[in-house]
């Protein structure tokens, strides 16, 4: 099981996005200079750490839990990454699990270092990771956004990801309040998969080969 770190407040706003696998573009080509890592199991808790801000302990747990750690080096320096699972996360900001259904998968906490912004690193990040779940047999890509981060949500979108509905969560002294606004331009079937994805209960942790490493394109200076 798997949490998001931040506090829910008062009209918290979070947009979920989802991309459909089965028609992936596979054309992403290595590329010297860049590399993309996905790791099960990284060699060094500590290093993540440095780079994410995370601590040992809280990054030990993840792991533990089932989590995948992507991270993505421009010319060996980590430049971007982000999280992925197929079992439960917490989203703080909805006081909530999210349960990716069966050959789904769950994207987050994602992060680009501040010199490597605005050179489209994070889309290509999500594209790589979708291109690797689809290898894997996964069919759907979920993600989601606060909706007060267009940066973030530029990002998805950019990455070929489709919004599917908001879950709005007012808070009045104790109570909590969650409502799901779905967007009308998604499919009844994926609106269906959010609700269920939101109400299920918890399941077992992505399996993601240990060690792997792919080569991706970048163009410098690529939105």
């Amino acid at each position: 099981m798997k949490r998001h770190d931040s506090s829910p407040n008062c009209g918290t706003v979070v947009g979920f996005w989802v991309k459909n696998l089965a028609s992936l573009d596979a054309g992403l080509r290595e590329t010297p200079g860049e590399l993309i890592e996905l790791r099960a199991r990284p060699e060094s808790i500590v290093e993540i750490a440095r780079c994410t801000g995370q601590t040992p302990t809280n990054l030990t747990q993840r792991f533990d839990s089932g989590a995948c750690f992507v991270s993505l080096y421009v010319d060996g320096v980590w430049a971007s990454s982000g999280w992925v699972s197929s079992g439960s996360v917490w989203i703080g900001e909805l006081t909530t699990w999210f349960t990716p259904l069966p050959d789904e998968a769950y994207v987050w906490d994602c992060l680009t270092r501040q010199q490597y912004r605005g050179r489209g690193l994070y889309p290509r990040l999500l594209r790589l990771i979708c291109q690797h779940l689809a290898r894997s047999g996964h069919h759907r890509v979920w993600i989601a956004t606060e909706w007060k981060n267009w940066r973030s949500a530029n990002g998805v979108a950019r990455a070929g990801f489709s919004p599917v509905g908001a879950v709005v969560v007012i808070r009045t002294g104790a109570v909590r309040r969650r409502r799901l606004l779905p967007n009308h331009d998604a499919g009844d079937d994926v609106i269906a998969a959010l609700r269920h994805s939101l109400e299920s209960p918890k399941r077992g942790p992505l399996d993601f080969p240990r060690g792997l490493s792919v080569g991706i394109k970048w163009q410098p200076g690529a939105r």
